[in-house]
This record gives structure tokens, sequence and C-alpha cells, in this order.
């Protein structure tokens, strides 16, 4: 462009007095030929592009002086190689600065992590190792270079390290939750990944780690806590099937009695006593074996029955069931089956009958 910087180079070329453009007199695909006026003096430079990847970045100036048309033509020749010798050079430099950028970027999200990274050569040796790395592991600075990697283990955990690391030669890639040691003898858990990785021809290993003791902890914490309501649910489960079969007992023996009673000669009132406490003592029993049930769903060992029954008998225990406290009540209870309905079932008499009473 005719810019400043070009102004700045026929600055230099004309002793650092002033120059400007006069006119332009062609353009070539070899360079644009000006003219340039500095006083009393003129005259003609050449303007040679340096190529770029899509575009020029620059130009070249040549002073033409009084160079005839054999001499223009070897300075044409001359300045086209030395451009593109420049602008391969401006392309080297612009590709060393990026790859500059990238190793800073590389570098200072290496040091920065969060997480502990390192990478270690083929005997073992830590190399490269990041700020976190020093921290997890009690180390100062860059202190814990050149150390084994296999120190960062217990003693007596040695041979799973090798083992590990043997699995890694195999796969290239291996996760695993190891105890590891810290400078201090401290113990921690810790979960690394570790990936093989070439540079300079060399086969490295880089290794990610992260403390999860504090994670572990809670897990476990879970687990027992988890293992324990487990255990009072059982607790519980045992505690009411064996009370409610030590209930059974007598109230069986109370209903059994009361079945006589009604069985012998009664009074009215005496018979009506002797049913309330029969059908109390039945809805007692329906009472314990929904504990009894509770307690089997709880565990998860609730099996349903599959046996043949008489409907209408059923029925007629149920109705027997609710018609004391229906009476009690002041209310008309009547259970009717209709006429379709089979005589017997295959099924558990016993859910029906909760069913039937729930509702």
């Amino acid at each position: 462009s005719e810019g400043e910087t070009q102004v700045d180079l026929l600055r230099i070329i004309g002793g650092g007095r002033q120059v400007r453009w006069l006119e332009r007199l062609s353009e070539t695909p070899e360079g644009s030929a000006v003219r340039w006026v500095q006083g009393d003096d003129s005259g003609e430079l050449l303007a040679v592009p340096i190529p770029g990847d899509t575009e020029p970045v620059g130009q070249i100036l040549y002073c033409l002086g009084d160079l005839d048309p054999a001499g223009r033509s070897v300075l044409v020749s001359l300045a086209k190689i030395f451009a593109l010798h420049v602008g391969m050079a401006f392309r080297m430099i612009e590709t060393v600065e990026q790859l500059r950028q990238s190793e800073q970027l590389f570098t200072a999200l290496f040091r920065k992590s969060s997480e502990g990274i390192m990478i270690r050569d083929n005997q073992g040796r830590i190399i490269h190792a990041n700020q976190k790395i020093s921290e997890l592991f009690g180390y100062e600075g860059d202190e814990i270079y050149g150390i084994n990697a296999i120190s960062l283990a217990p003693v007596e955990k040695h041979h799973l390290v090798r083992k590990n690391f043997e699995a890694l030669m195999e796969t290239g890639h291996l996760q695993r939750e190891v105890e590891m040691v810290r400078k201090d003898g401290e113990r921690f858990i810790g979960e690394f990944t570790a990936t093989l990785i070439e540079s300079g021809g060399r086969q490295l290993v880089q290794t990610i780690i992260r403390d999860i003791t504090a994670q572990r902890r809670f897990t476990d914490e879970l687990e027992t806590a988890a293992r324990q309501a487990r255990a009072a649910s059982r607790a519980k489960s045992e505690f009411l099937s064996s009370m409610s079969h030590e209930i059974r007992t007598p109230l069986n023996a109370i209903t059994r009695m009361a079945e006589l009673l009604l069985e012998s000669d009664l009074n009215s009132e005496q018979r009506r006593y002797a049913d309330v406490l029969n059908k109390s003592g039945e809805s007692l029993l329906v009472l314990i074996n929904d504990v009894l049930d509770l307690s089997r769903i709880e565990s998860g060992r609730m099996e349903l029955e599959h046996i043949d029954f008489d409907l209408r008998e059923m029925l007629s225990m149920v109705h027997n069931m609710l018609a004391v406290e229906a009476e009690r009540k002041g209310l008309a209870f009547h259970c009717t089956v209709d006429e379709q309905a089979p005589l017997r079932v295959t099924g558990d008499p016993h859910r029906v009958k909760q069913v039937l009473v729930t509702l």
C-alpha cells in the first residue's frame, strides 16, 4: 500500500528528506513502477510485492536510477526471488509466533489446571509436573522433578504399580483408583488416568491425578447408612412378625372360645355379646395379618396364594365382620352376590377380603 510504512522507506532512500509521489508509471505482475520527486531531484522506484498465503503482505522498493532495460530485467528477476524468500521468512516467523503462543497457552493450562498433571519417561522418572501435582504430594516447586513415580505409592503397593504399567503398555490408556502417599507419609485415595504419548521420538506417559479421598469417604458413609437402614428394616420386620405370631396365639384361643360359647345355650343378649366378641377377635386377626403383610412387603417376601375358595362364603365372612359395626352405627348393611358370579374361584381369599373390607 502507499501508506506510512512505504513513505518511511522513501525517506530512508531520500536521506531523511521529504519524498512524495509524483505519478504511477506502470503496473505489472512483477511490480509497480512509480516516479518520485524530492526537491529538484526525481527518480523511479520498482515496488515488488512480497507474496503471502492469499495476498501480498507488503512490498520491497528498489531505486531504478539510470539502469538500462537489460539491467532492469535482471533487477526484476533478482527482486522476485528475493521477495519470494522474504515472504517465506515472514510465513516462518508467523508460524514460529503461532507455535510460541500455542506453547504459552499449553503451559498456562498445564500449570494452572485444577487437576494434577505429570509426565514421566519410560523409566518412570517425572520430567514435567504442574503446580497441583506438587501441592497434592506435598513437594515444593520443582522438587518433584526426577523422582520415580513408583515412590508416590506405598511400598507394599509397588507391585500393583508395576502391574498397572504393564496394562498401560498393552492398552495405551488406563484409569484406576489406588492408594497414594504424600512426601510426609500421609496416605490418600487417588484416581489416575494414564495415557501413552509420543514426543521427540520418545514414548512418555501423561498422568492426570485427582484426590478422591473425601468422595470415597462420603460413598462409604452412604453405603454404611444403607446397610444399617436395611438391617433396621429387617429387624423391624422380624419384630413385627414375631409379635404378630405371639399375639395371634392367645387371640386364636379367644375367638375359639367365643365360637364355643355361640354353640352353647345362650339367651339373646348373651349370644349377641358372644357374637361381638367373636367378630372382634376375627377383626383383630385381620389387623394382625395386615401387619404381617406390611412386614412381608418391606422385606420383599410378599407372595399371593393361588387356591380355590368359595366366593360366597368369603363374602359372608366379610358381611359378618362389618355387620356388628354397622349395627352399632344404626346402619343397614347387606351383601349380595350377582347370580352370574361363580361359586368357586382361584386366588388369594385373604387378599380379596382385605380389599373388600378396605372398600
